[in-house]
């Protein structure tokens, strides 16, 4: 199946779903919508495959060429001619190198992200059918589960697909404030995930505990049901464990969450008043300008009155007079 066909599929279920009568018909069209997902998933995989291909070729030639022309520069018994050409060589495949792997990094990028954009959209639909029937019906018909294991999914695919982001930032030149909020939206990721395990866990060990009462012969020995509550406990302690686990990692995570948050805002204050102080520098300048023409004007203007009044006797004395302006006109720009 092609990606097109598939996502054309797709629609079509979806547009039966609108048309559905009940919850029942609503469930019978999960099963086939997670089929037609499956596929597209595993046509999507295939095309980026054939895209990413080439590239891949690319990096690894890349990569052996720069090698040999490593090899020919660092040589002794080669001349400099020959090693000037192999390090012109050598930036041109470095060049390559570097092409290809951005084309593999968005590659990347764009297949998770198509992918997330499908999850998204499953995920939606089954929240919209939950708040239409309530949790209780859609939890008769089994449908919860598929919407945790949609949203574990998503939240997988999410992160899967900040991380090539995150990666495309740190091989350029990027902005911090975007790597960091990237970095501070893959732990809020990775912390709704261990939300959703934590949940699942806690709902395994209360009906551990209110698990119902088995009946059994008469002829069964006591020590047959010593073994099933050893058994028993032995299971509750482990999930207990690994509640312990999941609370002290989600901790963690919104530890680092907090030192990233606090560390955004300070770049992003700075970065405010960076863009303030031009402004008000520019400010400064044109009230700086505006004095000194004002005081040009009012010197030149002196100046003239001067030169009216001493007209006959202009000699080299006006001529330093003139000089001498000229000098304060000029102090304010050297100032």
């Amino acid at each position: 199946m092609s990606v097109e066909k598939g996502l054309k599929e797709l629609n079509d279920v979806v547009v039966l779903r609108k048309r559905a009568a009940n919850l029942l018909s609503i469930s019978e069209l999960y099963k086939v919508e997670d089929q037609i997902v499956d596929q597209v998933f595993e046509a999507l995989g295939e095309l980026y495959f054939n895209q990413l291909r080439p590239f891949l070729r690319m990096r690894e030639l890349s990569l052996q060429r720069i090698d040999q022309l490593e090899a020919i520069i660092e040589c002794k018994h080669l001349g400099p001619k020959i090693k000037r050409q192999a390090e012109m060589d050598r930036e041109e495949h470095r060049e390559y190198l570097l092409s290809a792997s951005s084309a593999i990094q968005q590659l990347y990028v764009d297949y998770f992200g198509r992918m997330v954009g499908i999850l998204a959209g499953q995920v939606a639909r089954a929240v919209a059918d939950q708040k239409r029937y309530g949790r209780n019906a859609i939890e008769r018909t089994g449908a919860s589960n598929r919407l945790d294991r949609l949203r574990r999914q998503l939240c997988q695919k999410r992160i899967e697909h900040l991380n090539c982001r995150k990666s495309i930032l740190q091989t350029s030149d990027h902005d911090k404030q975007q790597l960091i909020q990237l970095r501070l939206d893959i732990l809020v990721e990775r912390q709704s995930s261990l939300r959703l395990d934590l949940a699942q866990l806690l709902v395994k060990d209360q009906s551990s505990d209110f698990d119902a009462i088995d009946f059994y012969d008469a002829v069964e020995s006591p020590e047959h049901f010593y073994l099933i509550d050893k058994q028993m406990a032995s299971q509750n302690e482990m999930v207990r464990a690994e509640i312990s686990r999941l609370k002290e990692k989600m901790a963690r995570n919104a530890q680092q969450q907090a030192r990233l948050r606090l560390e955004l805002a300070k770049l992003q204050i700075r970065s405010k008043d960076q863009i303030s102080q031009p402004s008000s520098l520019s400010r400064d300048d044109k009230t700086k300008l505006q004095r000194f023409r004002r005081e040009t004007f009012i010197r030149l203007k002196r100046y003239r009155m001067k030169q009216m009044l001493h007209e006959q006797q202009f000699d080299s004395d006006s001529e330093g007079e003139f000089h001498d302006c000229i000098d304060d006109t000029l102090k304010p720009i050297t100032q």
